[in-house]
């Protein structure tokens, strides 16, 4: 599903984006960006829901499903584009409920192998890889880590975990078994979560695969 415009350089690309309306100047202010007015983001669309468990099955993998459609553009571009900063305030709701990603402001290019800027995101969304000092690699699957974990606060509908202890020594599975914990073994996301967690980028599901997945899943959801 392609839904909106975003311009760099010469070329058009469409995706799942908060799209930029215009630009004007400001006296006082500078230059400001005009962009489309949305309703909420994920988190405060969440916390509607938390306490009242209405957000059905269905509903949790189409909105999976469209954040994976950002991803997965994003990431087939000619150099990639790594988002870095996938979370639950990016991640934003039109007036109509359609959920788009929003805040390219961390966004690089990757021009080589692998990107090297330290903590680019909130910590709670980052991969153990990216929060590695003097030895800090990463390249697409830093966002599938992020993806993984939006998708499991879509899941159980509670902000994950945000602690800092174990980060890169214990397993991210285990770190956030709490949190994990919350999901049926039975709950369709939850394979994908936890292929989309593991420490190892190299192991984690491409947005393209996922892409496969999650549609089908979809689909069954709804009987």
């Amino acid at each position: 599903m392609l839904r909106c415009s975003l311009t760099t350089g010469s070329s058009l690309f469409y995706f799942v984006y908060v799209e930029f309306l215009g630009a004007f100047k400001d006296a006082k202010l500078g230059p400001i960006l005009v962009m489309e007015k949305m309703k909420e983001n994920l988190r405060q669309f969440l916390e509607g829901h938390g306490d009242k468990d209405t957000l059905t099955v269905p509903e949790q993998l189409r909105i999976s499903l469209e954040i994976t459609e950002g991803v997965a553009f994003l990431h087939q571009l000619n150099p990639p584009m790594v988002h870095r900063d996938l979370n639950d305030k990016n991640v934003m709701f039109t007036f109509d409920g359609v959920a788009k990603i929003g805040d390219f402001g961390q966004s690089k290019l990757k021009q080589q192998l692998y990107l090297t800027t330290t903590q680019p995101g909130m910590v709670a969304f980052m991969p153990p890889e990216a929060l590695r000092t003097g030895n800090c690699k990463y390249d697409e699957s830093l966002d599938m880590f992020s993806l993984g974990v939006l998708m499991l606060e879509i899941g159980t509908q509670h902000h994950p975990n945000k602690g800092l202890e174990g980060i890169g020594t214990t397993p991210e599975v285990k770190r956030r078994e709490a949190d994990l914990g919350r999901m049926s073994h039975l709950h369709p996301l939850k394979p994908s979560i936890l292929c989309c967690l593991r420490d190892d980028p190299k192991l984690r599901l491409k947005a393209s695969e996922l892409l496969v997945v999650l549609p089908v899943l979809f689909v069954v959801s709804l009987g």
